[in-house]
């Protein structure tokens, strides 16, 4: 797998959530047929600055979601709509995060602008509360001096099992530049391992060689590891990623959770240019011998890192 982060920005101007339909500080009201008050406030993600072309896991919206004390709230599934001048086009993903965990695939923008993220068994307890953060991967050629924002849509904009949905918004009228990208390129390619592994040992599962290319270096700062087999959560245990000479870079998962890995790089782990790493993702075999591992990138975005240039 081959994905782009770019280093400066491009020549686009981009403007935060600004409600089309409701003024600022507003607030909408939507009943269902379920148990309980789901309240979601929104607001724009506060960018100065520049976003690159090709920017990747770019802030555009956070959701506080809280849930009354009647029930516990199931939320499968979260409208956004763009607005601005800019083609849609050049937002080519969007996704919701949880504390770095990506919680939907990936989608993109229909010709309407309108796109339908859909979370997978997202829970928000009686009495408690959730930040989501929407994030965005632009495209390499969007265009320049264009305007782009989202907003949550109002009406069955959101699908729960809550009784009411209550929708605040709190946006701001911003905007922020670009300029042409000359980031460097990241190269991601999983390696083969040994194809048995054995119970109760600590074993390496993956192996994944990063390449930068000679543009810039790139700055990691966590990854999501998909298990495409039938290796369940509990069956590996204790995963840390480590340098091929041994060295820890990660704290440990305890497990997978829905086939899932995030591991946090502490601290950030840098990759210069022109270099190539191999990086093993160890882990403790808790689980039948009939299990498969195959692990993988299922997004791009899965890898949060971003590109630099040392000073000379």
């Amino acid at each position: 797998m081959k994905f782009t982060s770019s280093l400066v920005a491009a020549g686009i101007v981009f403007a935060a959530a600004v409600p089309s339909v409701l003024a600022a500080d507003t607030t909408a009201n939507i009943t269902t047929g379920g148990a309980g008050e789901l309240t979601i406030g929104v607001s724009d993600s506060q960018l100065t600055g520049s976003v690159p072309q090709g920017a990747s896991r770019v802030h555009l919206l956070t959701l506080n979601l809280s849930a009354s004390c009647d029930a516990d709230v199931m939320v499968s599934q979260i409208d956004v709509h763009h607005i601005g001048i800019g083609a849609v086009s050049d937002i080519k993903a969007l996704y919701l995060v949880d504390n770095n965990s990506r919680l939907s695939r990936s989608v993109a923008f229909d010709r309407s602008g309108n796109a339908t993220l859909r979370l997978r068994s997202f829970m928000v307890k009686k009495c408690g509360a959730a930040r989501l953060q929407l994030l965005g991967d632009f495209s390499r050629d969007a265009g320049v001096a264009s305007e782009h924002g989202v907003e949550l849509r109002q009406s069955a904009g959101v699908v729960s099992t809550a009784k009411q949905v209550i929708v605040e918004q709190d946006t701001s009228d911003m905007t922020f530049g670009t300029s042409p990208s000359n980031g460097g390129e990241l190269t991601v390619k999983f390696l083969s391992v040994s194809p048995r592994v054995r119970y109760g040992r600590t074993e390496t599962v993956a192996r994944i060689q990063l390449s930068a290319d000679a543009k810039s270096g790139h700055i990691l700062r966590s990854i999501t590891l998909t298990n495409d087999e039938s290796a369940r959560d509990m069956d590996l245990i204790n995963l840390t990623l480590q340098t091929s000479a041994g060295k820890t870079l990660t704290p440990v998962a305890q497990r997978m959770k829905a086939k899932k890995v995030t591991l946090q790089f502490e601290p950030s782990f840098v990759i210069n240019s022109s270099q190539t790493v191999v990086l093993l993702l160890k882990a403790q075999i808790n689980g039948s011998v009939t299990r498969k591992i195959n692990f993988m990138l299922e997004e791009e975005s899965d890898l949060d890192a971003s590109p630099y240039r040392s000073r000379n």
